[in-house]
């Protein structure tokens, strides 16, 4: 009995130490239409239940408006690091970098704050990031949840999408497990979806 009581204070205390609450996700909590913003780190904590970021969105205008960037679990950020020449968390994102998020928000039966008791974003300003453009301009895998061929930008070129998923084998599944997703909505023409399938080195199976 002493064993369990204590087993709970533990818990207690490492939910209290992070400031995070149980965060269970799953894909349908997610709309399937995502924003990019664009803005500077002023906070990221790489830890469980997923790693997480405040972004400062300047304005022509006024103050910069905050963003709360939701991302991978533990065990997929040391993928991600692995991935990139095992390198630390700290060492593929830092406060004040400049990067650009494609995000999806919660749909509206999710409340953030529920989650996260300490990154209670501004209103409507939470989002689960699934691809980031790094400060050296390369794309970056990041979290599970999303639609990744809706991040596709006008502008952007297959090649550069070619590029990106033949490099990074996260987002690679990501395209894939996509592809047979034929519930969601694709926004991208199905053209360059085709082209950029063409050009994979691994095939979608």
């Amino acid at each position: 009995m002493r064993r369990h009581t204590l087993a709970r204070i533990c818990a207690i205390t490492l939910i209290a130490a992070t400031g995070v609450t149980t965060a269970h996700h799953s894909q349908s909590m997610f709309v399937e239409t995502p924003v990019w913003v664009t803005g500077v780190i002023v906070q990221y904590r790489p830890v469980d239940p997923h790693a997480m970021i405040e972004l400062q969105e300047p304005q022509p205008k006024g103050p910069a408006r905050k963003w709360i960037i939701e991302g991978p679990r533990r065990g997929r950020l040391e993928w991600i690091l692995q991935n990139n020449g095992n390198i630390r968390d700290d060492q593929i994102l830092k406060v004040g970098d400049r990067i650009s998020v494609c995000g999806f928000p919660l749909r509206k039966d999710f409340d953030p704050n529920r989650m996260y008791a300490d990154w209670p974003p501004e209103q409507g300003r939470f989002v689960h990031g699934q691809v980031f453009v790094m400060p050296d301009g390369r794309m970056q895998s990041w979290g599970p949840y999303g639609t990744i061929d809706n991040c596709i930008r006008k502008g952007d070129t297959a090649k550069t999408w070619i590029s990106f998923l033949n490099r990074d084998p996260l987002a690679h599944k990501q395209w894939c497990d996509a592809r047979i997703r034929t519930k969601q909505v694709h926004y991208t023409p199905a053209s360059f979806i085709d082209e950029v399938d063409r050009g994979l080195g691994a095939r979608c199976g």
